[in-house]
């Protein structure tokens, strides 16, 4: 009998033993299943922070380009103000000028005009010694039958 009971305190030892590795086994595969699940959460977290930082990298990279585009517009706005600026005063100095010029040549025309009035010469002054035989285009051309 103290073998049965040996054998059966053996069993029970075994028993047991088995029943502790089983939870001791247990106890492991749930701290493995803890330790992958943190593993799991810190890639995604990385991941996560990598698609965040790749997203304001791009988002700062599109507030320069637009920022860049800002300038670029104003300057070609202030070029072209500029532009119109200069070539208005261009025209109204050509203008001017234009207009000087004619209002020089009218005056030199009608004091022109009114010396000749003054002065008594007609369009046709040189008529009268026409007339009379004392010029001619023809001066040296020989007459019809004449050699």
């Amino acid at each position: 009998m103290a073998r049965e009971q040996a054998t059966e305190a053996a069993a029970e030892t075994a028993q047991a033993a088995a029943t502790l590795a089983a939870a001791v086994a247990a106890r492991i595969l749930a701290a493995t299943a803890l330790f992958a699940a943190a593993a799991l959460l810190a890639a995604a977290t990385a991941v996560a922070r990598e698609h965040a930082t790749e997203a304001a990298a791009q988002i700062a990279q599109a507030a320069a380009t637009l920022a860049a585009a800002a300038v670029a517009a104003r300057i070609l706005a202030a070029t072209a103000l500029l532009t119109t600026t200069a070539l208005f005063a261009t025209t109204a100095l050509l203008t001017s000028t234009a207009l000087f010029a004619a209002t020089a040549t009218a005056a030199a025309t009608a004091q022109t005009e009114e010396g000749i009035r003054a002065s008594g010469r007609s369009e046709h002054q040189g008529d009268g010694k026409r007339r009379e035989g004392k010029t001619s285009v023809h001066r040296d051309t020989p007459k019809y039958g004449e050699s």
